[in-house]
């Protein structure tokens, strides 16, 4: 039986381990309009004509509105990885 725990264990930890990994590569889900903006390489100006025109997805709680990143597909995995490389160093 222990060793049985100890292997299951040693599972989980690696499972963790890798789960912390993808967590840590995915970008975060609601970014501020200004962090968007950045992100799609476009103006401020511009991007608040998107989100009134209801072409980028947003949330709006309170007085704040979040574009939702987890809603938007890039056009290729390059895309995709690119656009997570940008959140995660604006940080």
């Amino acid at each position: 039986m222990p060793v049985r725990m100890a292997a299951k264990e040693q599972a989980l930890t690696e499972l963790t381990a890798k789960v912390e990994v993808l967590r840590a590569s995915s970008p975060p889900l609601l970014v501020p309009t200004m962090q968007a903006a950045t992100i799609f390489r476009v103006s401020m100006p511009t991007m608040r004509r998107w989100v009134k025109r209801g072409q980028v997805p947003v949330v709006k709680a309170a007085n704040t509105v979040r574009v939702d990143l987890s809603r938007i597909r890039g056009d290729d995995a390059n895309d995709i990885a690119r656009m997570a490389r940008e959140v995660r160093a604006l940080g």
